[in-house]
């Protein structure tokens, strides 16, 4: 064990020499470890390097660790010995100020060793019986997962409208499979908006009932009735009386057969818009399908039987 409290785990220095994701961090490297605080309060040896976005404040965090006394090596706490990872978010105060600020810079998959002094640990006074007054600890850290914080909404409605806006030029020219891409990406933008305000929950209603009708449309192009059905559906959940939601539905359950069901679907259009002649017009088709499958099929089962 080293007089700072570190021990001899296997660690390349070049991982940390060469680890570019932490160049926004501004931290000094001693040669061992990377100086998280300036006053070397706080100390972290990679062990392993991750992958993907560094985590910063505000992330969720899930990791396993085990605590260790840094003088006696005696460990007092660890998550492993519980089958049982750590969840926490990452600068908002619920852990010592060690892993608030240590686990900034970190990736998935990353495991780490943390050096915190008292000053940034539990203080001069401790945490009995586990941990003594005054006590420099050593944390070895991996973290398994770590998501970044939500848009705020007003964010995620603008980029939504945006993914909207695509969506429709690339309907326009008939990229229907592109389209169809950029309004589920739309919607996906619109996912976890609890907490907002009632004008943002206005909008985002208003805007979810135009991506499903989008998405409906596109299915009916792609031939994907049964995702045009799924996608109309949810339409309907939002405005039950969408003229354009019954009307695609009864096009997708046409599209698979199901000329019943088409039928009142559309009928519940011409219903909520008796002026739309374009409904009226699909009703007949529809029927005339249905007729000419019932005739299609008393032909092949009278060949069948004769």
């Amino acid at each position: 064990m080293h007089p700072d409290g570190s021990n001899d785990l296997v660690a390349d220095p070049a991982l940390a020499d060469q680890n570019p994701q932490l160049s926004k961090f501004n931290y000094k490297f001693d040669g061992l470890h990377f100086l998280i605080t300036d006053d070397g309060g706080i100390k972290k040896r990679v062990i392993k390097k991750g992958s993907g976005p560094v985590i910063d404040s505000g992330w969720d965090v899930k990791a396993h660790y085990t605590g260790f006394i840094a003088s006696s090596g005696e460990k007092f706490d660890s998550s492993l010995d519980r089958g049982r990872p750590f969840e926490f978010t990452v600068g908002k105060g619920s852990v010592i100020e060690a892993w608030d600020k240590g686990f900034r810079g970190m990736q998935v998959g990353e495991s780490a060793e943390l050096i915190a002094t008292a000053q940034y640990a539990y203080g001069e006074i401790g945490n009995l019986p586990l941990i003594p007054p005054g006590a420099t600890l050593r944390f070895e850290v991996e973290v398994l997962s770590a998501d970044p914080p939500e848009d705020p909404i007003p964010i995620k409605l603008a980029d939504a409208k945006s993914l909207k806006d695509s969506g429709n030029a690339l309907f326009k020219s008939s990229n229907f499979p592109e389209a169809l891409e950029k309004y589920r990406k739309a919607l996906s933008r619109l996912e976890n908006t609890w907490g907002a305000e009632i004008y943002d929950e206005i909008e985002i209603r208003k805007l979810k009932i135009t991506l499903y009708n989008n998405v409906a449309a596109c299915c009916i192009k792609t031939k994907d009735m049964a995702d045009a059905i799924v996608a109309a559906d949810k339409c309907v959940v939002l405005e039950h009386d969408n003229v354009k939601a019954w009307f695609r539905k009864g096009q997708a359950l046409a599209g698979l057969a199901r000329f019943g069901e088409a039928i009142v679907s559309l009928q519940k259009a011409a219903e909520l818009d008796p002026s739309d002649s374009s409904i009226k017009t699909e009703i007949g088709r529809v029927k005339k399908a249905e007729v000419d499958l019932k005739q299609r099929e008393k032909k092949m089962y009278t060949q069948m039987f004769s």
